[in-house]
């Protein structure tokens, strides 16, 4: 009920900004409110045209780039994610959140080198910068160097024992290096953290087939399903 109460204040909104944009069309906040509407009813195209259109009106607002990013990996045009982000560096030199998120979408690329290096950089520059070592053990892990991955993450772990994706990638590395005893204690621990997690459901049901878990295997494949898990 949440959910669709949330679902219909967002349509609402969204037909407010289309009456307020009819009169005033030069308004790039309203059009950045239909665009964060758009992009939570999952109309990702629709909200990088909104996002582009505030950022014609106004093209110094360095949020607007910030946002029109996350639009941008819906889409999966990373290219144009990572020159939103330099843009809010341009305009916000100091905002500490731009190089991991960059960094961030080169591992979605699949530029798991380039992730790296970028990570090796921040975290030269500052050795406490978890998010720098998550990010290099998620790209480490989607590389296939699971061993160097598990050094990161266990690290990161032993620092925040609350991340729930790092308990995840963990399993990952784990699992491919046939640690299947703890594998499942990471998919656990990730699923108990956060219980809607369908990827770490998913993922458990897998090993748990493996380990001859049948009936555990389905329950979980099942769950991760109901969850929105489409592989």
């Amino acid at each position: 009920k949440e959910d669709k109460k949330s679902f219909l204040s967002l349509i609402i909104i969204s037909k407010n900004c289309d009456i307020y944009l009819d009169i005033f069309r030069d308004a790039a906040d309203i059009y950045s409110i239909r665009a964060s509407c758009r992009y939570q009813l999952k109309d990702y195209d629709g909200a990088v045209e909104d996002y582009s259109r505030a950022i014609n009106l106004d093209p110094e607002f360095s949020e607007t780039y910030y946002s029109r990013a996350y639009a941008y990996i819906e889409t999966k045009n990373f290219e144009a994610a990572i020159e939103d982000y330099n843009k809010v560096l341009e305009l916000d030199p100091g905002n500490y959140r731009i190089p991991n998120k960059i960094a961030t979408v080169k591992v979605l690329s699949g530029s798991y080198e380039e992730a790296i290096a970028d990570c090796d950089r921040m975290i030269k520059e500052n050795a406490d910068d978890l998010e720098a070592y998550f990010i290099r053990g998620y790209a480490k892990t989607e590389a296939g160097d699971y061993e160097a991955a598990l050094t990161d993450l266990d690290f990161v772990i032993e620092q925040y024992p609350g991340l729930q994706e790092a308990f995840y990638y963990r399993a990952i590395s784990r699992f491919q290096l046939n640690q299947y005893e703890a594998a499942l204690k990471d998919y656990d621990k990730a699923i108990e953290i956060n219980s809607d997690y369908a990827e770490a459901f998913y993922g458990r049901g897998v090993l748990k087939n493996i380990m001859g878990d049948v009936k555990g295997a389905a329950a979980d494949i099942l769950k991760a399903e109901g969850l929105g898990f489409t592989g």
